[in-house]
């Protein structure tokens, strides 16, 4: 009984997410040219797929990936959502580096997750379309409550599977609320998964884990790909310092993308296998887009290079990726 009258303080002790956070306008951007796809554009089929179905596959498709050594970096953002904001002075100077569109960006190093010290940040509250970056809210509430199996999360974050983060967003609701919920394999999430739910639960799961994020941190999906979405680089900074002081925080960073193992990073950072642990976000449109990289690099010594790079409407997303790369390294230099 207690449990549950506890349960109840916590879930109205929030208004409704439509009046909790506000809603950006897209104008950098304008409208997607990207259309759904039911493979999510990885090539497995996941569509529709509920609990046993959906993980068994997850399962599958992973240890396929990681025999074939499959690269997924063009696949993600096909159904990825954009938009932007202001740039505006910074202590590590990155403009040279990031190029056209609108960035932010947060470099932090760390050796206990709590404390840190400043590289370099650039708009750190500035209101930005993060993309897939959103999946490390549901990503990480996921793997801290053991709400969808290992290999689940894991294709989900390295592949930048929408389906699938559906899916562990609408669990997540289910283990932290306490209610029943059809939690399927969807793209687009439906009434029954009671998305909105499982959003407010999982949101005030990380603020008890001492994450101070943002007043205007939006999700309407568990995935990012709704345009409504809306973060800060400060956000993604404060799960990513959660994560890295989480007991299992050698377990959690495995779980995203890497150079050098199948995943939306298997070619990029060069020299970074084993020290590079990330989540990417993109979304492709003629003109703009959005390119995102938040995560970790180990920098020895117990140290770790904490950092968001958030872009909008910064043109080509893959040509804004190798821009992103550069200065990530030239952080993680000033780091050491």
């Amino acid at each position: 009984m207690y449990d549950y009258v506890v349960m109840l303080q916590r879930r109205t002790s929030l208004t409704s997410l439509a009046s909790l956070f506000g809603l950006v306008a897209i104008t950098t951007l304008g409208a997607g040219c990207a259309t759904e796809v039911p493979d999510d554009g990885d090539g497995v089929t996941l569509e529709g797929l509920t609990e046993g179905d959906a993980e068994r596959e997850a399962a599958r498709a992973l240890a396929e990936a990681d025999a074939t050594g499959r690269d997924f970096e063009g696949d993600e953002g096909k159904t990825s959502a954009g938009g932007g904001s202001g740039i505006g002075a910074q202590s590590l100077d990155l403009t040279g580096d990031l190029g056209s569109g609108t960035w932010a960006y947060d470099f932090r190093v760390t050796t206990d997750g709590r404390t840190s010290t400043t590289v370099g940040s650039s708009r750190r509250d500035a209101r930005m379309m993060g993309a897939s970056t959103h999946k490390l809210f549901t990503g990480f509430a996921a793997f801290a409550n053991k709400t969808v199996e290992a290999s689940t999360l894991t294709y989900m974050l390295r592949t930048s599977n929408n389906q699938l983060a559906n899916f562990a967003m609408c669990k997540n609701g289910v283990a932290l609320g306490r209610y029943s919920a059809t939690c399927k394999s969807v793209t687009t999430a439906t009434a029954a998964m009671k998305m909105p739910d499982a959003i407010r639960e999982t949101f005030e799961w990380h603020r008890e884990q001492g994450e101070n994020l943002s007043s205007t941190l939006t999700m309407t999906d568990g995935s990012g790909l709704n345009t409504t979405n809306v973060l800060t680089v400060g956000d993604l900074v404060e799960v990513l310092m959660a994560g890295r002081r989480h007991a299992r925080y050698s377990e959690w960073k495995k779980m995203l993308a890497q150079p050098g193992v199948s995943s939306t990073l298997r070619s990029r950072f060069s020299g970074y296998e084993g020290k590079l642990y990330a989540k990417t976000g993109t979304y492709h449109q003629d003109g703009g887009g959005v390119k995102s990289l938040a995560g970790y690099v180990e920098l020895g010594g117990g140290r770790t290079l904490v950092f968001a790079v958030v872009g909008n409407g910064v043109g080509d997303a893959n040509a804004a990726m190798g821009r992103i790369e550069k200065s990530v390294k030239k952080a993680v230099e000033e780091a050491r």
